[in-house]
């Protein structure tokens, strides 16, 4: 992480769901925690190397300045 900020989330996940996680973790000897952390950045990491996702990033980006410089008049 690089960062020592941190914000907290509440998710409700099937119990399947949960319990594999909570099988993962334990098999990786890390906290169910860390690797729903892992999971999160190797998401955001594969969404950054998509160039399709990136333009929506960028329209979207770009549709929310625009919207603010109208407001800012």
């Amino acid at each position: 992480m690089s960062s020592t900020e941190t914000r907290a989330f509440t998710v409700r996940v099937p119990v399947e769901q949960a319990e594999a996680l909570e099988l993962i973790a334990k098999a990786d000897g890390i906290s169910v925690a860390e690797e729903v952390r892992g999971a999160l950045q190797e998401r955001i990491e594969a969404r950054k190397a998509d160039p399709e996702f990136m333009a929506l990033v960028k329209a979207t980006v770009e549709r929310s300045q625009a919207a603010l410089d109208l407001l800012a008049k």
